[in-house]
């Protein structure tokens, strides 16, 4: 992954958005993902202090060569919509859980947590 970045959709701070972006050749695994033994990319609230919301993107296919078909994917950029609940103290910070793969090789699943409007440091 080259970037992510959370940032602000609304005034009150309940709506955010992750938007991560791939580099070529990339992807993560959507949400839901395909398999049991593969690791979906999933939003959390890190400390734990509000619940959330989330709208998965739809996913695109993939075929990879280890699967007998097709998985659901993330490639490229995409937004993922979060909502944090109004009853609970809006945060300023989301954790990412992803595993990046490219066409041969899934590299060990990571955790990036973000902060409200600030470019998360370029993943490799």
């Amino acid at each position: 992954m080259s970037a992510l970045l959370l940032a602000s959709a609304g005034a009150d701070r309940t709506a955010l958005v992750v938007r991560v972006k791939m580099d070529e050749g990339w992807h993560v695994n959507a949400n839901p993902a395909s398999s049991h033994f593969l690791v979906a990319t999933t939003v959390e609230v890190p400390d734990g202090n509000a619940a959330v919301s989330v709208q998965y993107p739809e996913g695109r296919d993939f075929r990879p060569g280890f699967a007998p078909a097709a998985i659901r994917v993330y490639e490229g950029t995409i937004e993922i919509p979060v909502t944090l609940e109004r009853a609970l103290v809006p945060t300023d910070r989301l954790a990412l859980r992803f595993q990046a793969c490219d066409a041969t090789r899934c590299l060990p699943p990571g955790r990036a947590v973000l902060e409200l409007d600030t470019p998360a440091p370029v993943l490799r």
